[in-house]
């Protein structure tokens, strides 16, 4: 897994007035020029901006956005559409699928008390935004045992990460232009790799591929936030399965991963911050339980010496994107933004429970296959996701257990100090949030304090070069 180096360099700013990060992990971005003083810095990056011929200058009239409607959202895939083309060619899947959108609006409308001549009339953004904050438990149950309806997935999850990082869409514009040479690098080649035949990503709208410039600008933006963790290899797949759902936003979908990042009980930052400390114990929480519940499974794994970054690692840093169906991945993320990031565990476990029979027949190689392709696995692709889910429930811990396990990590004389220093607060935020009443649990409101990347007053008044743009706001970078 590599991370890229954190040297950046900003549009519209010479090569000697670079941004770094410096080397103190508590300090921010400065600008690399030794005789200059703090003050002078900050007033050297406000002049540029306030410069008429810099692409940074400041207008004084406020953007106002377009939404792209270049592409339709059915053939792109896109939006409520990446759920619906998986099921409508499927009757059983899609008479499951008529239920439980019959019964989530039933349900609501039940809830708040809302007054309907038919039940399908449409739901408002306010309806969905009162049901999940004043009827939670309810709200909690369909996510985790049916599923929403496709069309309302996005404001969901939107209404639950609604509190998280507070970001403006200035700043968001400004980070997708900070140009750093080897983090693009690297973002480009795995964007390249993400998705390469889906139709958001492989058509051109324009002459261009709209949907890979996207996809680079909302790992761009990502690596420039968590300026202490950068862009990470592996990002772009849950970055991407995010961009699909919510329909080619792009500072939506920026927003929403900074909620699975930030979040007390998600915390995916810990997955892929240095020394992964988050990631090794999920891997050990996964072996710990499947040696309690698949024990035979976990003596296979440990004969052949299968290592876990191989698997485990790369399904939790992508939350199973790219490894599963999209349908799957989106149930599987419905179910984690209502209980925790150690749910993902619990769906790994019922991976391997579907595979059991095959996997203990297997040798080596076979094993390997199986595990590497593993959404294409006819046992997987042959279950209703909700089938999935329902089998990880039978998995889940109790706080108890989930409590247990941290400790028994926690105590573990063979992990490095810089990983026990590292998890020790992980896990106090997950205590803090597991002993939480459930009522408020995952509306965001619990977002833990992290070091992100800021710059002063006036990046928020920030204009892009070329706004009239219909494809992008923030291009001329990647023209």
């Amino acid at each position: 897994m590599h991370q890229a180096n954190r040297s950046v360099y900003l549009p519209g700013i010479s090569e000697e007035s670079q941004y770094h990060q410096t080397p103190d992990i508590q300090s921010s971005f400065r600008v690399d020029v030794p005789t200059l003083s703090k003050l002078e810095q900050s007033q050297l990056v406000s002049q540029i901006m306030e410069t008429p011929q810099s692409p940074l200058y400041v207008q004084p009239t406020k953007i106002k956005p377009k939404p792209l409607k270049g592409y339709d959202d059915r053939e792109m895939k896109v939006g409520r559409y990446l759920t619906l083309h998986r099921i409508t060619y499927r009757p059983e899947i899609e008479n499951i699928y008529s239920r439980n959108v019959d019964d989530f609006e039933q349900t609501l409308t039940i809830s708040i008390g809302r007054k309907s001549d038919s039940l399908h009339d449409r739901i408002g953004p306010e309806d969905l935004e009162r049901y999940v904050i004043d009827f939670y438990h309810a709200f909690r149950e369909q996510m985790v045992l049916r599923e929403p309806p496709a069309e309302y997935r996005w404001m969901l999850w939107m209404v639950l990460a609604k509190q998280s990082g507070n970001i403006d869409l200035h700043e968001f514009q400004f980070m997708t232009q900070v140009l750093n040479e080897e983090c693009d690098t690297l973002i480009n080649a795995d964007v390249e790799r993400t998705f390469p035949d889906h139709p958001f990503f492989a058509t051109k709208i324009g002459g261009r591929f709209v949907g890979k410039e996207k996809l680079i600008k909302l790992c761009r933006a990502v690596g420039v936030y968590f300026k202490h963790i950068g862009y990470t290899q592996g990002m772009s797949l849950i970055l991407a399965e995010i961009l699909l759902a919510s329909g080619g936003e792009e500072f939506e979908a920026f927003k929403f991963y900074v909620h699975l990042m930030k979040a007390r009980k998600l915390q995916l930052h810990g997955i892929i911050e240095d020394f992964f400390s988050m990631n090794h114990f999920l891997n050990y929480m996964f072996m710990q339980k499947l040696k309690m519940h698949l024990p035979e499974i976990a003596e296979k794994v440990d004969d052949f010496c299968y290592p876990e970054h191989c698997w485990l690692t790369k399904w939790w840093i992508s939350i199973f994107a790219g490894y599963l169906d999209d349908y799957l991945v989106l149930r599987i993320i419905d179910l984690v933004l209502v209980t925790s990031i150690l749910s993902i565990v619990d769906i790994g476990l019922a991976l391997v429970f579907v595979l059991q029979t095959r996997l203990l027949k297997a040798d080596l190689n076979d094993f390997n296959l199986i595990i590497t392709n593993i959404g294409k696995q006819p046992e997987i692709l042959n279950n209703h996701p909700n089938k999935i889910i329902a089998i990880s429930r039978k998995f889940a811990s109790s706080l108890e257990e989930a409590d247990r396990f941290m400790e028994e990590f926690g105590s573990k004389s063979d992990i490095p100090s810089e990983i026990q220093t590292r998890f020790k607060k992980h896990r106090e935020n997950f205590r803090t949030y597991l002993r939480a009443d459930n009522s408020n649990e995952g509306i965001g409101h619990e977002d833990i304090l992290m070091s992100v990347f800021s710059v002063h007053g006036k990046v928020q008044q920030f204009q892009p070069k070329d706004p009239t743009n219909r494809f992008s706001t923030t291009s001329f970078l990647m023209q």
